[in-house]
């Protein structure tokens, strides 16, 4: 039996997107045969809201927010909040920060919800998270142009990162994860077992080095596959049934 571990938003659903009835179906036939998990950044509700909650029963384990939420056959069993690391004041810091470079940003349209602020993390997007499917395209063309995101990145690891010990890294279609350092998604395997399984894999959108699903895809003993979207990930999960 081998475990299968899958990031969500760009891999398994189109960003934002909830699953489709074909990806169901494929999930449905790899969990008789393999154990199955999730590892995304987001919370664990919108999660939730991607799959249906009728198939969260697919997934031995789901880990929300890197794996700083865990959940383990529905229930969960571990939180890390990120206000346990921080003062009130340096949250303050942070979140003024961001906010005046975003002010400063140039980019085709802004609107509302510029920080998430998650249990673990703050999802932080230039655009804010209040945009269309139209305008989240829009802005994911425009941002592999003119490197809006990781212009910030370089940016909030001079000004915030080395400050406070946190990491941040390229996170879904138009935003950025940043978290206490080493609360990335490598998290996941302090409750896994991976010795116990034939082989591991992970699946992922974001496999680069600034990207959230890197320091799983790096890892020795599992092998990672670099998707560009949920057609190309039921090519290749295909070959596992």
């Amino acid at each position: 039996m081998d475990l299968l571990l899958f990031d969500v938003d760009g891999t398994l659903t189109e960003s934002a997107q909830p699953l489709t009835k074909t990806m169901i179906d494929m999930l449905k036939k790899l969990s008789a045969k393999h154990i199955l998990c999730l590892v995304s950044g987001g919370r664990y509700q919108k999660i939730i809201s991607q799959i249906c909650k009728e198939n969260e029963c697919l997934f031995k384990y789901i880990f929300a927010e890197n794996g700083c939420v865990v959940y383990e056959d529905g229930q969960l069993i571990d939180m890390k909040s990120i206000k346990d690391e921080l003062e009130e004041w340096e949250i303050q810091d942070i979140v003024h920060t961001i906010l005046d470079y975003i002010i400063k940003v140039k980019i085709p349209f802004k609107r509302g919800k510029f920080i998430d602020f998650r249990t673990a993390m703050l999802y932080i997007s230039p655009t804010g998270g209040d945009i269309t499917l139209e305008e989240r395209a829009e802005f994911s063309k425009y941002d592999e142009e003119q490197n809006v995101r990781k212009k910030m990145i370089e940016y909030l690891e001079t000004s915030l990162c080395f400050k406070y010990d946190l990491e941040i890294k390229l996170g879904g279609q138009i935003g950025i994860c940043l978290h206490t350092r080493g609360w990335d998604k490598s998290l996941a395997l302090e409750h896994l077992n991976i010795g116990r399984y034939r082989n591991t894999y992970f699946f992922g959108d974001r496999c680069s080095k600034d990207g959230n699903d890197y320091p799983l895809f790096i890892q020795k003993n599992i092998r990672g596959f670099e998707v560009t979207g949920p057609r190309h990930l039921k090519n290749i999960l295909e070959t596992f049934l």
